[in-house]
C-alpha cells in the first residue's frame, strides 16, 4: 500500500495546526528565540516521526528509537491537536463576547493567562505521554481479583489463576523489559496460566525473539492460550494453498512457548479428584473483526454439572453470544481493548476513551450469574506507550461460592 498520499495529508494537517499553535507560543515567549527553535525543531521531528509511524508494522524486530520517534510524533501531534482545541473555543467565547458588548476589541485583545493555562496543561499531557513511551509500556502492574464460583469444589479455594492479554509482540523493543514482566508473573506462584490473545500484530514471526522469554513462565496445572482478532492478519499475505502450513507453524510457536493453544474447544482443570472446565474460543468480535469463535463447538463434551472458565479475546463475545447461552458460564476472560492504554484508572475514577467503543472496556463485570474480567493488555499497539493504564497482569484466586 502506498502510504506517501497520507503521509502527505496528515502532515499537511500537522504542519497547519502546529502554525495556528506557534501563534500563541509566540506570544507567550515574545522574542524568545530559543524557544521557538526548539518548538520548530520538535515539529521537524515530529513530521519524521509521522512517516516512520505510517511504515511501522513491517514485521521486523521494532528497535527502541523506532518506537521513541513514533511515540514523540504521536504526543507531539496529540498535544498541538489539543493547544488548538484549546485557543479555538478561547477564541470562540472571546467572539462571543466581543459581539455581546459589542466591542471588537475583546476579541482582539489576547488573554495572556488563558493561554498560558492551556499551555501548562499541554505540556503535562505531553510529557506524560513521553513516559508512556519511555517507560510506562514496561511498568507491569499486578491485579490481584477474588472471584466466587458458584459449585467450585472446595479443593480449589485459594486456586490461583493468571491471566495477560495482548502480547503483541511485533511491538516490543526490549527482551530485558518483557522478562521482568514474565519475573513478576512467575512471582505471584500461580496454579494455571491463561493468555487471551492477540500474541503478534500481523506476522507469526514477531514473537521469535521472544519465545525464549515466555517460556520461562511456571504453571502447575498448566499454561493455555487462545488466538486474538491480531493473530489471523498474518493470513492476508498467505497463498491460500500454503494457509495450512502457516497456521501450522502459527501453533508450533506457541508449543515452544509451552502453551496449549485451545481453537473452539475444552480442557479439564483437575486437583485432588475434582475439576472445572476451561474454554478457550477463537477471535470472535463485533463490527469486521474475525468471527470464527464457535461456543457451541467449544463445549463438546465438556462436563456441564462443573463450573467453567472461559477465554474469549473480544469482551463484545460475551453480551452477543456468552450472556445468551443456556449453559451458565462462570468466569469469562478476555482482553483486546488495551484500556486505549490511555486514561485515569484510580480507585474513584476510571475512565478512557475506549469506553465509548466499548461497553465493558476494563475490569470486572456481573450480569445472569456470569462474570466478565477484562485485562488491560500485557503489550501495546500503536501509540508505542501506556498513560496510567499500566500493563497488567491479573491473579485471579478462586473461591467457591456458599
Amino acid at each position: 500500500m502506498n502510504r506517501l498520499p497520507i503521509f502527505i495529508i496528515f502532515s499537511a494537517f500537522f504542519l497547519l495546526l502546529s502554525y495556528f499553535a506557534f501563534s500563541s507560543i509566540d506570544f507567550i515567549f515574545d522574542q524568545h528565540v530559543l524557544a521557538k527553535s526548539i518548538f520548530g525543531s520538535l515539529v521537524i521531528i515530529a513530521v519524521f516521526g509521522i512517516y516512520r509511524g505510517l511504515n511501522q508494522f513491517t514485521g521486523k524486530p521494532r528497535t527502541r528509537g523506532a518506537n521513541f520517534l513514533i511515540g514523540f510524533a504521536f504526543s507531539f501531534f496529540i498535544s498541538v491537536l489539543i493547544y488548538s482545541i484549546g485557543l479555538l473555543i478561547q477564541n470562540i467565547i472571546k467572539g462571543a463576547v466581543a459581539m455581546a458588548m459589542w466591542d471588537r476589541s475583546i476579541y482582539e485583545h489576547p488573554i495572556f493567562w488563558s493561554n498560558v493555562a492551556i499551555f501548562a496543561i499541554v505540556v503535562v499531557l505531553f510529557l506524560s505521554m513521553i513516559y508512556g513511551i519511555t517507560g510506562g509500556k514496561y511498568n507491569y502492574t499486578v491485579a490481584n481479583v477474588k472471584v466466587k464460583i458458584k459449585n467450585l469444589p472446595e479443593v480449589f479455594r485459594g486456586f490461583k489463576v493468571a491471566q495477560i492479554s495482548d502480547i503483541h509482540s511485533g511491538t516490543f523493543d526490549s527482551v530485558q523489559q518483557v522478562k521482568k514482566g514474565v519475573d513478576l508473573i512467575n512471582a505471584q506462584s500461580p496454579d494455571l496460566f491463561l493468555f487471551t490473545g492477540d500474541l503478534v500484530n500481523f506476522n507469526k514471526d514477531e514473537i521469535d525473539p521472544y519465545i525464549d522469554t515466555f517460556s520461562k513462565i511456571e504453571a502447575p496445572f498448566g499454561k493455555f492460550s487462545i488466538l486474538g482478532n491480531h493473530d489471523y492478519y498474518g493470513m492476508a499475505a498467505v497463498p491460500e494453498n500454503q494457509r495450512g502450513s502457516y497456521w501450522k507453524e502459527f501453533d508450533q510457536k506457541h508449543e515452544l512457548i509451552g502453551f496449549e493453544l485451545l481453537r473452539n474447544e475444552n480442557r479439564r482443570i483437575a486437583k485432588d479428584g475434582q475439576h472445572f472446565n476451561l474454554i478457550g474460543v477463537e477471535n470472535w468480535g463485533t463490527g469486521g473483526f474475525p468471527k470464527t469463535g464457535d461456543l457451541t463447538k467449544a463445549m463438546i463434551g465438556m462436563d456441564t454439572e462443573k463450573p467453567s472458565i472461559l477465554m474469549s479475546h473480544d469482551p463484545s463475545h460475551w453480551e452477543h453470544h456468552v450472556l445468551k447461552t443456556k449453559q451458565i458460564i462462570d468466569l469469562t476472560l478476555s482482553g483486546h481493548t488495551h484500556a486505549m492504554q490511555f486514561g485515569i484508572n484510580t480507585k474513584w475514577l476510571k475512565w478512557s476513551p475506549v469506553k465509548y467503543r466499548y461497553k465493558r472496556w476494563m475490569g470486572m463485570y456481573q450480569e445472569n450469574e456470569r462474570q466478565l474480567y477484562v485485562n488491560r493488555g500485557f503489550g501495546f499497539l500503536g501509540f508505542p506507550g501506556r498513560v496510567f493504564m499500566w500493563p497488567e497482569i491479573t491473579i485471579f484466586e478462586l473461591e467457591p461460592m456458599k
